[in-house]
């Protein structure tokens, strides 16, 4: 019978799921479309999708459950709300760097994005149940926990898959994945909860839930795909491999032998320098200035929407007399126009991304500031504000991808700087998690930061203060974003290092090659010299 067949025969059922301590010498049924860019890039996508709109489908949802299931006062709920949306930036802080080294240990990111799907669906059957304010904080916590799995790792083997000559669309196409669900989710759990009820809300919720999991099982990324197919995967491992291969084992292993020796033998004071060999990536990764450019860039527009959803809603209320439903319609005049990060992607992978960068943070700097000057209830305040708005989050697409970009970018140029380090799952989940630490961070900085500004100063300092945060931002950018300006040359209307290098890398294996052969053609023994062992006959 073919259902008793060993897995490992030829006739045996095609479909397998492709888990790393399972050894299938044959591959899963349609290997080709489920570990495909497009494919991978759809589940990542979708998970993104999915975590947000979970997310932000119970926000117009939590006022009412903390007043009439947990029995709140109606003027704390408003509070609470507040609180617990900071435990859940709390958990994504804590969880990002976490799930990253977890990500670049195992042997496959699947694994682990299948347990953050698990957290979330936790967390969700808690939100649906909870009626005391304890498991609402724990739901809030497990969320954040998902938030950052998926945020890190959907990331991370979507830069396995592509690697970075390509990874700029990649990730736009994501960006507007979060868009869709920021926008779609409190429209339509506000819907739902008046027309149905309140746990329709969390069918609705469970219905994404069982797709995404789905989504999620089918999918073989590309680490695990490479057993089956050497073609499929990261250009930059690739290319160490082949570099493994001409060099030969011996002086690969020469080489790794001499780093650790370099490191160990530093000078009797130096315990810094060997202490460094033992610290963990995402450590190590900080050393790039490039990377902590990157990284800084994600807590700028973590501020700045963050200040935004902490002070918009308060200030459209007192100045236009807007309810919340107003309140929440003026923020699509924020995130439309972030539907161009696809685009923003695109054009950062074939020029590059330091001048985005660094015109991105300018640009943004006039729309923020310039909100400071609407002050009265009339229509055309009423226009330039929303016009306004729209300028300031569109404008911000141009360096928020390509500042996930320069994560990709900085993580492979540590690698190459010392593979051995890094080892060969490599640390792009690592680093994306630190861009959620302090895209975290920010979500916290952020609402405090013009909460207390607007309750002090005003409206027009908290713009004031961020446009000026954008607008100081440029200038180190400009100089880092990529590598220091000042010690490096690119190429006219290229933002990489990456075909350069690969032809410095290619050029120095080929001198190898060569040096190699010579010394063998100096050493080869004379003909009447060797001795043929009679198998070879």
């Amino acid at each position: 019978m073919a259902c008793l067949q060993r897995p490992n025969s030829p006739d045996a059922i095609p479909w397998q799921w492709p888990w790393p301590w399972r050894e299938n010498k044959n591959p899963p049924k349609w290997l080709h479309i489920r570990s495909s860019k497009w494919f991978i890039l759809w589940v990542c996508s979708f998970s993104v999708f999915a975590d947000i709109f979970l997310y932000a489908l119970i926000v117009p949802v939590i006022p009412f459950a903390l007043s009439y299931r947990v029995g709140l006062d109606p003027s704390d709920a408003q509070k609470w709300t507040s609180i617990l949306l900071t435990i859940y930036a709390g958990g994504l802080l804590v969880g990002s760097p976490l799930c990253g080294w977890w990500a670049d240990k195992t042997k496959a990111r699947q694994v682990p994005f299948i347990v953050g799907l698990l957290l979330l669906a936790g967390a969700t059957v808690m939100f649906a149940l909870a009626r005391n304010l304890a498991l609402l904080v724990v739901a809030r916590i497990l969320q954040g926990l998902s938030g950052a799995v998926v945020w890190t790792i959907a990331l991370a083997m979507m830069a396995d898959r592509v690697g970075s000559q390509e990874i700029g669309a990649h990730l736009g196409t994501i960006v507007a994945a979060r868009s869709i669900a920021t926008i779609s989710a409190p429209l339509i759990g506000g819907i739902v909860y008046a027309k149905v009820g309140y746990y329709m809300v969390y069918v609705t919720a469970f219905i994404f839930l069982g797709a995404d999991i789905v989504f999620r099982l089918v999918m073989i990324e590309a680490r695990v795909a490479q057993k089956w197919d050497p073609s499929i995967g990261l250009q930059l491992a690739r290319e160490h491999f082949s570099t493994q291969k001409l060099e030969g084992p011996e002086k690969v292993s020469q080489k790794e032998d001499e780093a650790r020796a370099f490191t160990v033998a530093q000078p009797r004071g130096s315990r810094i320098s060997r202490l460094v060999h033992y610290l963990p990536p995402f450590i190590t990764v900080l050393s790039s200035i490039r990377l902590v450019m990157a990284l800084w860039g994600c807590t700028v527009l973590a501020i700045l929407f963050g200040a935004f959803e902490a002070t918009i809603p308060l200030f459209v209320h007192s100045t236009f007399h807007w309810d919340s439903a107003g309140a929440g319609l003026v923020f699509l005049a924020v995130l439309i126009p972030t539907f161009i990060s696809p685009a923003i992607g695109w054009l950062a992978d074939k020029h590059g991304t330091r001048w985005y960068v660094a015109i991105g943070y300018l640009l943004t700097t006039i729309p923020v500031i310039l909100l400071r000057i609407v002050t009265q209830n009339t229509l055309y305040n009423k226009i330039v504000f929303c016009v306004l708005l729209a300028f300031s989050g569109g404008l911000a697409m141009l360096f928020e991808v390509p500042v996930q970009i320069e994560i990709v970018l900085s993580v492979e140029e540590k690698m190459r700087e010392n593979a051995a380090h890094y080892g060969e799952q490599g640390a792009y989940a690592q680093a994306f998690g630190l861009g959620n630490l302090t895209y975290a961070l920010g979500l916290i900085i952020g609402p405090l930061w013009s909460g207390y500004a607007v309750e002090g100063a005003g409206w027009g300092v908290v713009t004031l203060t961020l446009g000026i945060m954008c607008c100081v931002s440029a200038v180190p950018a400009a100089i880092w974003t990529e590598g220091n300006i000042f010690k490096r040359k690119k190429k006219p209307n290229s933002g990489r290092e990456g075909e350069g290098e690969r032809q410095e890398v290619s050029a120095s294996v080929g001198t190898a090659s060569a040096s190699d052969s010579h010394d063998t053609a100096q050493n080869r023994p004379e003909p009447d010299s060797i001795i043929v062992p009679p198998s070879a006959v």
